[in-house]
């Protein structure tokens, strides 16, 4: 009996799947080609030289300068992308020429309430006139681009320390964060680089976050070293801004980097980040992947997690843990000059080619 009712449960949830979502692979039969970039976690759909973006997990799709909300993000699973059918169908408008931004599209969702002991299914979600994005107008035509790099941490906050030399993360990313801005301005004159500290001493996390806000910065890059209890934990973590973790250890990450911060001003701020989500998810892939390629460690997606000091920044801003301060290797290895430029390098190649590709 309980194998019927396991067998007519997984028919009933892939029936769900099949009405609700879209194996990528049937655009195809638009004349409409796809590739998968994982490197950058992007999705590009191409008919007649006209490429619209899909980024798994997020729940928008990028078009020229317009961004538009869909009411699922996509998935993968076994090596094939699954759309929802109102993306799907958003995607064959566009390139039609039939979508209009001006229009509003409604989309019954079905979530529950509970009333008298009485289960009524309704909810309805609007997606509204698609938001125009400004940003990349503000990249064109500003000559110099602002970049602010975050060493994490300082004074009498040393943050994460080595079980083997007592290496301290304050010291190792203040160092990678000073070879990052030289490179940086020596690479290119239209580069302004801003530290938010250049010595030993302690900034709030709002401070941070201000400071570059002052600046009306172009980038924001926030450096870490990482910490497990796991002593075989070892590599380089990006990650952008989501209120919700999208891993347990990407949700570790957070709780120890907030540490010392309330929760209340996340919610103000998720409206204000969407805005910012596409690209800081360009920004971070193109740091992971070039500091992955540099230091030959095993690539890993970009991770999402609510780190305080990206949720209060108007700007791209993304986080690098460089590598893992509790394994013996790796703290072994950010002791030393060499490994910390060769993490500066990286994460200097990501941000020229980021900021090459989006304009």
């Amino acid at each position: 009996m309980k194998i019927i009712w396991l067998f007519l449960f997984q028919f009933i949830s892939f029936c769900v799947l099949a009405n609700e979502y879209v194996n990528l692979k049937y655009l195809s039969k638009e004349n409409i080609d796809y590739e998968f970039k994982y490197d950058i976690n992007c999705i590009k759909v191409i008919k007649n030289n006209k490429t619209i973006k899909i980024f798994p997990g997020t729940d928008f799709i990028l078009t020229d300068d317009t961004v538009v909300k869909v009411d699922c993000a996509p998935f993968v699973e076994n090596g094939n992308i699954f759309i929802s059918k109102f993306t799907y169908d958003v995607v064959n408008e566009i390139f039609s020429g039939k979508y209009k931004i001006t229009k509003e599209i409604k989309n019954q969702v079905k979530t529950k309430e509970t009333e008298d002991k009485s289960v009524e299914w309704k909810k309805e979600v609007i997606i509204k006139e698609p938001q125009k994005i400004e940003i990349k107008e503000k990249l064109k035509n500003n000559q110099q681009k602002i970049i602010v790099i975050d060493p994490g941490h300082g004074g009498n906050d040393p943050g994460a320390i080595g079980r083997y030399l007592r290496v301290k993360e304050k010291e190792v990313v203040l160092k990678i964060a000073k070879m990052i801005k030289e490179q940086l301005q020596r690479k290119s004159k239209n580069f302004k680089v801003i530290l938010t500290r250049d010595d030993d001493k302690f900034i709030s996390l709002k401070e941070r976050s201000l400071m570059a806000n002052k600046l009306n910065a172009n980038l924001f890059v926030s450096l870490h070293c990482n910490s497990s209890y796991n002593k075989s934990a070892k590599g380089t973590r990006t990650y952008i801004y989501s209120r919700v973790a999208s891993s347990k250890d990407a949700e570790e990450a957070a709780k120890f980097e907030n540490r010392n911060t309330g929760i209340f001003e996340f919610l103000l701020n998720d409206l204000k980040k969407n805005a910012y989500e596409y690209l800081s998810v360009e920004a971070a892939g193109y740091i992971q992947h070039s500091l992955a390629k540099i230091l030959r460690f095993k690539w890993h997606p970009t991770e999402r997690a609510p780190f305080y000091v990206l949720a209060n920044t108007n700007m791209p801003s993304v986080l690098v843990e460089v590598a893992f301060i509790s394994n013996q290797d790796e703290e072994k290895k950010l002791n030393s000059d060499y490994f910390c430029q060769q993490i500066a390098d990286g994460i200097t190649e990501g941000i020229l080619e980021y900021f090459d590709k989006i304009q």
